[in-house]
């Protein structure tokens, strides 16, 4: 006797401390319109991402910092959102998903301006969804690599320049 597949366990995802930048677009299952930093997505209604937690990263150049597309409340917090477009987006239409029914929790994160999202040089929030009051007024981390101190964390070795990372979480169907 076969045994079902086991469901696919996107849940408890944690992306800390990372800076990410330049990156190219998802597309297919996954599309996002543009650029994107960071994608949470169940891939066309699959299995909802549930318990994501986004937090401490610098995320610049790009059209999208972080995309989302999942049933699951996704949590973003305390993130330096600077690729002056898009802070957070939910992207569930792109797929013409059925079950675009989470929310995203963006609470204090720095949106590239003491404004925040949609403030005079401010990256905005894309989506009916999304909290994102209240807002850092200042950046989080120290990323600009300019003058003295330590600068981001993440990207101590300035002989290998900074280190860039595309990060999707989704859900994906087997071919077999």
């Amino acid at each position: 006797m076969a045994l079902a597949p086991a469901a696919d366990n996107m849940n408890a995802n944690m992306i800390i401390g990372n800076f990410i930048a330049g990156n190219l677009a998802d597309t297919f299952d996954t599309a996002t319109p543009g650029r994107v930093g960071i994608n949470i997505n169940s891939g066309d209604g699959g299995s909802p991402v549930r318990g994501t937690v986004i937090s401490h990263n610098v995320i610049r150049d790009e059209d999208v910092d972080i995309a989302v597309n999942t049933p699951a409340e996704v949590d973003i917090h305390l993130n330096d959102l600077l690729g002056g477009k898009i802070g957070v987006a939910d992207v569930c239409a792109l797929d013409a998903s059925k079950v675009c029914t989470g929310s995203i929790d963006a609470t204090e994160n720095y949106w590239g301006c003491p404004a925040g999202p949609g403030g005079p040089g401010c990256t905005t929030a894309s989506g009916s969804d999304i909290r994102f009051t209240p807002a850092l007024h200042k950046a989080n981390r120290d990323d600009d690599d300019r003058g003295p101190g330590n600068h981001d964390a993440i990207n101590r070795d300035s002989a290998d320049g900074p280190h860039v990372a595309a990060l999707l979480v989704t859900k994906r169907t087997s071919l077999c």
